[in-house]
C-alpha cells in the first residue's frame, strides 16, 4: 500500500497541515480498535465502501495494526459470561456479546492493560513503509517536511469547474514554499483538513460551486453517556490478580413505541474496571481509589448546524453539537437500567464492593446496587477526540459529498483525494482508527495499483549455510525482498513476487556453481540439498567448513 505510494512519490503529495498533527496518529497501546458495525455500514456507507471494507481492507488493517486480544483469565472469563447472561428480571435488557476489547499494540504484555512499554504509532509505521522500495532500500523520491504549516492548494477554485490542483502551499516560519504536486492526498484531519479547503478558497466556499456550501464542514463526534464509581477490594492483592479489565460490546437499544421498533442503532457498550489511562479524558470520581465504569458511545448522524470557518489569522473554529435524536430519554432509561445490572454482576463475580462519599470519605455499598445510586452523566463533544464528517463521502443513496466514494474530490480539483476522519458520512459508534486505515490501504490500491504480488516462502533445511540470489524476471515487478541474502541452516524466508522468478543457490559467497529453483509466486520451496562447493584456494575456506 504505501510501498506502492512511495515508489511514485514524485507524482504523489501527501498533505497534512501542521508539526502537532503528527501526534494525533498516535494512539496509546491497549486502545479499543474494531470494525464499524454491519448494520451502520448497510444504512449510512456507500455499498461499494461497505463491500471492499468487509472483504478485504479490514483484514489487511488488522494484520497491519496487529490487532490482538489480552490473555483471559478464568476470572475474566466468568464475568464475560455472566455479562452476556439474561434471566428473569433482566430479560428486558438488550443483548450483548461482550468480549475483550481488541489492541492495537506493537508490544504484548500480559498484565493486560497495566502497560508500561510504549505506544503504537500509525505515522511511525507509514513512514517506515513509505521508504522502503522492493528492495529493501530507502526510496530517492520520498522526502518529508517537517516543521511546515500547509496553507492551501492552488490554483484557487472557480465556481464549477473542476481542474488539477497544480502545487501544496506551506508555511515554514514567515516563508511560504510551493510543492508541485500531481496528485494531493489531503490528510490533515477532520478540522485542519476542512480548514486547508478553506484557505484555498480564502474563506468562500461558493468558490468550489454550487452545492459545496450544504455538504462541507459538519464536524460530528461521538455522543456518549457513562456511569462511573470507585470500588474496593476485599483484599487489595486481588487488584495484581485481576489486573484492568477493559470488555465491550455492540448493543442495540431497540426502542419501541406503539409495539413497533422505531430505533435499532448500534452503540457500543464499555465495561472498564481499574484501568483509568485509557478511560474518557473526564473527571471521575474516587480520587486513589480503582474506578469503574460503564459507558455507551452512540452513533449520530452528522449535524447540519456544526461548521467549521477561519478566524482572522486563518486558523479554524468550529461549532460543534449533536443531531437531535426523538429517542434519546428513552435510551436514557434502558442506559441506566443495564449499568445497575452491569454493576452488581461485577460485584457477583468479582466480589468488589462499589463505594459511595458520605462527608469526605468513601464507604462501600453493602447490598446490591438500585438505579437510585448511580448518575448517567453525558460527555460533551471531544471527549473522545474523534471529529467526523467535515469533508464526507455519499451515503448509501449516493447522494450528498464532498468526495465521491472513491475519496476524490468531487469540487474544485480532479486530483485531490481526503483521507482522514472528515470522510466518514456518519459517527458510528467504534472507535473510527482501523477503518480509517482500511480506508487508506484502500485508496492507495486505486491511487497506485499494486501488482498482483503474492508470498513465496523458502526455507534452508540442508543442514549448512547457503547463499541465495532471487533474479528479477521483469523490471517494472520486481520481488519484494532482497535481491541477494545468506539463508542460515533451519531458517526460512519470504518474498513477495508477482511472477515466476530464479533463486540461485550457492554454498558461500566464494562459489561459481549453483542449484537453480524456479519459484512460483505462492509456493514453499525446500533447500534439501547443499549446493556445489567452491574451487579450493587460499582466498575460500567456506568448503572447508
Amino acid at each position: 500500500m504505501v510501498r506502492s505510494i512511495a515508489s511514485a512519490a514524485e507524482a504523489l503529495c501527501g498533505v497534512s497541515s501542521r508539526p502537532g498533527n503528527i501526534a494525533s496518529l498516535r494512539w496509546e497501546v491497549g486502545s479499543y480498535i474494531c470494525r464499524i458495525d454491519i448494520d451502520t455500514l448497510d444504512h449510512y456507507w456507500p455499498a461499494q465502501v461497505r463491500n471492499e471494507l468487509m472483504d478485504n481492507y479490514y483484514p489487511k488493517a488488522e494484520k497491519m495494526m496487529k490487532i490482538s486480544f489480552p490473555e483471559t483469565l478464568p476470572p475474566h472469563q466468568a464475568l464475560i459470561d455472566r455479562l452476556n447472561l439474561r434471566t428473569g428480571a433482566t430479560a428486558h435488557l438488550p443483548v450483548t456479546q461482550f468480549s475483550w476489547v481488541h489492541l492495537a499494540s506493537e508490544f504484548r504484555e500480559e498484565g493486560n492493560f497495566n502497560f508500561a512499554e510504549g505506544a503504537f504509532s500509525s505515522i511511525d509505521t507509514l513512514l517506515s513503509a513509505a521508504m522502503d522500495n522492493p528492495d529493501g532500500q530507502t526510496d530517492k523520491n520520498f522526502r518529508t517536511i517537517l516543521n511546515a504549516t500547509v496553507c492551501r492548494l492552488e490554483p484557487e477554485p472557480k465556481p464549477d469547474q473542476v481542474s488539477p490542483a497544480t502545487h501544496v502551499v506551506v508555511k515554514h516560519g514567515d516563508e511560504e514554499f510551493k510543492i508541485a504536486c500531481k496528485q494531493a492526498i489531503v490528510c490533515a484531519g477532520t478540522v485542519e483538513s476542512g480548514a486547508i479547503l478553506l484557505r484555498s478558497v480564502r474563506g468562500d466556499t461558493h468558490k468550489f460551486g454550487d452545492g459545496f456550501s450544504e455538504k462541507f464542514g459538519h464536524v460530528t463526534d461521538h455522543r456518549s453517556f457513562g456511569v462511573a464509581m470507585p470500588f474496593f477490594y476485599r483484599d487489595m492483592a486481588e487488584r495484581k490478580t485481576i489486573g484492568g479489565v477493559k470488555v465491550l460490546s455492540p448493543m442495540k437499544f431497540n426502542i419501541t413505541r406503539d409495539g413497533k421498533v422505531v430505533d435499532n442503532s448500534v452503540s457500543l457498550c464499555l465495561v472498564a474496571l481499574d484501568t483509568l489511562s485509557f478511560l474518557p479524558r473526564s473527571e471521575l470520581p474516587g480520587g486513589d481509589f480503582p474506578v469503574g465504569l460503564v459507558s455507551w458511545i452512540l452513533p449520530t448522524p452528522l449535524s447540519p448546524q456544526n461548521n467549521i470557518e477561519l478566524n482572522s489569522n486563518e486558523e479554524p473554529r468550529i461549532s460543534v453539537d449533536w443531531a437531535d435524536d426523538p429517542y434519546l430519554e428513552e435510551k436514557k432509561v434502558v442506559m441506566r437500567d443495564f449499568a445497575v445490572d452491569v454493576m452488581n454482576k461485577v460485584v457477583a463475580v468479582f466480589g468488589i464492593r462499589w463505594a459511595e462519599l458520605k462527608g469526605d470519605d468513601y464507604y462501600p455499598i453493602l447490598r446490591d446496587l438500585e438505579a437510585a445510586d448511580i448518575v448517567l452523566r453525558p460527555t460533551g463533544p471531544g471527549i473522545w477526540a474523534h471529529e467526523q464528517g467535515s469533508i464526507p463521502m455519499p451515503n448509501l443513496q449516493m447522494e450528498g459529498g464532498v468526495v465521491d466514494e472513491h475519496l476524490r474530490m468531487k469540487y474544485g480539483w480532479n486530483n485531490v483525494s481526503v483521507c482522514d476522519l472528515s470522510v466518514f458520512p456518519y459517527s458510528a459508534a467504534p472507535n473510527p482508527t482501523l477503518t480509517l486505515a482500511a480506508l487508506a490501504l484502500r485508496l492507495s490500491d486505486k491511487l497506485v495499483p499494486e501488482p498482483n504480488y503474492r508470498l513465496v516462502t523458502v526455507y534452508n533445511v540442508c543442514g549448512k549455510d547457503v547463499d541465495v540470489v532471487v533474479e528479477p524476471s521483469k523490471r517494472a515487478t520486481p520481488p519484494f525482498g532482497p535481491q541477494k541474502l545468506t539463508l542460515r541452516a533451519g531458517k526460512n524466508h519470504t518474498w513477495k513476487i508477482a511472477q515466476q522468478e530464479a533463486m540461485l543457490i550457492f554454498s558461500c559467497e566464494h562459489a561459481i556453481s549453483y542449484d537453480l529453483q524456479i519459484l512460483i509466486p505462492g509456493g514453499k520451496y525446500l533447500i534439501t540439498d547443499q549446493p556445489p562447493a567452491p574451487p579450493l584456494n587460499e582466498q575460500c575456506s567456506c568448503s572447508a567448513n
